[in-house]
């Protein structure tokens, strides 16, 4: 059995996977002092594992706790996912790969592996990231903008007179107080973003782009777009899957 984590900057999605299809998973938020004692609670039930296998944009310090603990709990060192060049015919357009965020690297990954074709991501959590690849599996660049949350936070956070709280409400009606409006707004960049983004590289593409979609708000967000997208709980699980067999 293989367990595997991507860690977020606000959640984390784990999954054992036993050779051919998850098992158990979960998925959590958490702040930094307790990530490890929500990982003792989520993963009670969880199997020995064989092999853990780890994606994480976490600070250095937190994986390093978070590799200590895994070792000590089950004496079986993590491999750690990193960002590289080419992996399974997809191509890093970057010219520092590093520089890539791992989550985007492995949604970007595990959509190539399957589909095969030309392509656009969307992986919807803290950060809103849109990436596009071509039929040559060559990624053709991407976006990134504040999620859903963070968005109105920002706007709450800079301006004085606007008294709201933030909302996961996932509507783009017009609104009628301002309350729905900047949760509306918020709901609406991230529309109006995506589908840009899909008509701007469709216009460059000799075939249908296939949409994609992960991330903590896949299932409300997607119910929104004009195109269509497939909806992919665990990609970027799939993905650290996917660059653990191509590279160990």
């Amino acid at each position: 059995m293989k367990l595997l984590f991507d860690i977020g900057n606000t959640s984390v999605h784990w999954a054992e996977h036993d050779g051919h299809t998850f098992r158990q998973r979960g998925r959590f938020a958490y702040k930094d002092a307790d990530l490890l004692t929500r990982l003792e609670q989520q993963l009670s039930t969880a199997t020995e594992p064989e092999a853990i296998l780890v994606a994480s944009v976490a600070s250095d310090d937190q994986n390093q706790s978070l590799n200590d603990w895994l070792v000590q709990k089950w004496q079986v060192q993590p491999w750690h996912a990193a960002v590289g060049k080419e992996c399974a015919g997809l191509i890093n357009s970057y010219a520092d790969c590093q520089q890539m965020g791992i989550d985007r690297w492995l949604a970007m990954l595990a959509a190539w592996s399957e589909y095969r074709s030309a392509l656009c991501v969307v992986d919807c959590g803290t950060a809103l990231t849109i990436d596009c690849i071509d039929a040559n599996g060559q990624h053709a660049g991407g976006y990134i903008l504040p999620g859903m949350v963070l968005m109105q936070t920002s706007l709450l956070h800079n301006t004085d007179r606007i008294r709201a709280a933030v909302s996961e409400s996932f509507s783009i009606d017009r609104a009628r107080n301002t309350q729905d409006a900047i949760s509306g707004g918020a709901c609406l960049a991230m529309v109006a973003a995506i589908e840009r983004a899909v008509a701007d590289f469709q216009s460059t593409c000799s075939i249908a782009v296939q949409g994609v979609i992960t991330g903590g708000n896949a299932e409300q967000l997607v119910n929104l777009l004009n195109n269509s997208f497939a909806v992919h709980d665990t990609l970027v699980l799939e993905g650290l899957l996917k660059l653990n067999e191509e590279t160990t």
